[in-house]
């Protein structure tokens, strides 16, 4: 698939494919109608469904940007967007050896126009938008065919993903100033005007409200195609169900949005209706013994409302991958098992009660959890048999092995990747009621943690402040390593310290919370390609590093 360089290109290129798509001029030069192009596109469904389809595929696809010639480690979608912002933040560790393919984030290096993070996460959304862009523009909103709703209802859904991603790296926190620039905000209704002139970066007031637009649209449309009988299970079933949306996601969504906004009543109300929606559908957070173990590997597993499948037949084990940069699993194909293990922060860490399941999901120091499943507990008792380089202090063993069975030969790298678990949403109920009234807040708080993670856990936060810090905590420890550290540093204004969390000396930074290095930077292709974008720079500056503490 062609990478869009910059989102101008994408608009003079809708534009000229709009000019000889065959739904607009039959084989003479006649033009079609509207009413007759709708009877096309209703009489020829596949028309829509392979764009519609191709989303899941283009979060996660590998080598999609630079090509396979180019070789490049990182370009992987989505997840390795998850491991660049990870990286960039405080709360993941990683030793710099020669195979560390993201130094530049782990350096805060990686925020101008040409860098390679940068370009991943700038072409990545706006590649996905693009598709739903083609797909909205082939589907009219007052389309009546159910599986039609249901098609243009997963372009919305996944538009408004990527745009509230795009808000979150190119802009300070919606809180901050609503009204600064982010990101240009193209759709299937502006691509004339972007390709005549160009499109200005969109206040955060305006990026959110076509957030919140999407999402109320796929929400509506969801509910009517469900009852024509269009379901993400009927339309795509089996192991691809839950790499498309449903109601319960885009509620999900829409809570993610609203927290960010610091709209803390539509928030806690959207948080809600997702747990009751997955509920519905059998959906409920993992319990202690499900977390006892390493996990969070099976896109069917009941804690997962939506992410990314790997197809264990298709899938071969290799580096360019989740499961290559995150786990150590399978000797000699990836990049943990050649020492760029994945850790958390080491203060982190120590601060995660002894009776607190999740303490399991790491080393503590050099020493594995005595939880672990005896075939795990072999693979790493025997790291130089296993091919294993040596062990870095706090690793990751949150992600299991395919088959749980280490260092099998199979082969395989097929671990699945989690875009949303209900555990967020009670996180997000949580903090939304906690802002108001944190004896509310930390009651919910309570009764999750206590229930599915460590016995006995009370949350006493007696004010705002106080609660915001717990349940920061709560989040940095439940969703490690899924993507959601960075936004959560930027949403909540603490800026970066990285002082007695293990890492290395030229990496121990700290950077306050208006720093512009936080931001990324407009990529250059852009910037030369679409008049009404502005100054791109930010001023950032590579942090240097300060003496650590223990």
């Amino acid at each position: 698939m062609k990478n869009i360089k910059s989102i101008f290109a994408v608009a003079l290129g809708a534009v000229a494919l709009s000019g000889c798509n065959d739904l607009d001029q039959a084989p003479m030069s006649n033009m079609i109608t509207e009413d007759q192009k709708k009877e096309i596109i209703e009489n020829n469904p596949e028309m829509a469904s392979a764009s519609v389809n191709s989303l899941p595929t283009m979060a996660s696809s590998r080598f999609a940007l630079f090509g396979s010639s180019r070789n490049i480690h990182t370009d992987f979608g989505v997840p390795s967007i998850f491991l660049i912002l990870d990286h960039r933040g405080q709360d993941m560790a990683s030793a710099l050896l020669g195979y560390q393919w993201y130094t530049a984030a782990l350096e805060m290096s990686d925020f101008g126009g040409t860098y390679f993070d940068n370009l991943i996460f700038w072409r990545t959304w706006y590649n996905m938008i693009n598709n739903c862009n083609s797909i909205c523009a082939l589907i009219d909103p007052a389309v009546e065919n159910g599986q039609m709703q249901y098609f243009r209802a997963q372009a919305l859904a996944f538009r408004g993903w990527c745009y509230f991603n795009l808000a979150q790296m190119y802009q300070f926190t919606y809180a901050k100033n609503p009204d600064a620039p982010t990101v240009p905000v193209l759709t299937e209704q502006n691509l004339d005007q972007a390709a005549a002139d160009g499109m200005a970066r969109a206040s955060g007031r305006e990026i959110y409200a076509q957030i919140l637009s999407d999402y109320n649209e796929a929400l509506a449309l969801l509910d009517k195609a469900q009852a024509a009988g269009y379901t993400r299970e009927s339309q795509a079933g089996g192991n691809l169900t839950k790499t498309f949306v449903d109601q319960a996601v885009v509620k999900g969504l829409q809570a993610r949005a609203y927290l960010f906004m610091q709209d803390y009543d539509n928030a806690a109300t959207a948080a809600q209706a997702a747990i009751d929606m997955a509920a519905a559908k059998g959906l409920e957070p993992y319990s202690m013994e499900d977390v006892s173990k390493p996990g969070f590997k099976d896109i069917n597993d009941k804690a997962w409302m939506w992410g990314f499948y790997t197809d264990p037949q298709g899938s071969v084990a290799g580096l360019v991958g989740w499961a290559g940069q995150m786990t150590p699993w399978f000797p000699d194909q990836t990049y943990p098992s050649a020492g760029v293990y994945r850790c958390i922060n080491k203060k982190l860490y120590e601060s995660i009660p002894q009776n607190d399941v999740r303490k399991n999901w790491w080393f503590n120091d050099l020493e594995m959890p005595n939880t672990l499943p005896s075939a795990y507990q072999e693979y790493l008792k025997n790291p130089s048999a296993n091919g294993l380089s040596d062990f870095s202090p706090y690793m990751t063993v949150k992600f299991g092995a395919h088959n749980d069975s280490p260092g099998s030969g199979d082969n395989v790298n097929d671990q699945d990747v989690p875009f949303m678990r209900v555990e967020e949403m009670y996180l997000i109920l949580a903090e939304a009621q906690g802002m108001k009234s944190p004896a509310v807040g930390a009651q919910t708080l309570t009764t999750f943690v206590s229930a599915y993670r460590q016995p006995n856990y009370v949350c006493n936060a007696a004010s705002v402040d106080i609660f915001r810090d717990e349940i920061w905590k709560q989040r940095r420890i439940e969703l490690w390593g899924e993507g959601f550290s960075y936004y959560d540093i930027m949403r909540f204004q603490k800026g970066i310290d990285r002082r007695g969390g293990g890492f290395d000396p030229t990496l121990v930074y700290v950077v306050a919370p208006d720093d512009p290095v936080l931001l990324f930077e407009i990529i250059l292709d852009e910037a030369q390609n679409n008049p009404l974008i502005g100054v791109v720079s930010n001023g950032a500056v590579k942090p240097n590093a300060v003496v650590d503490t223990e």
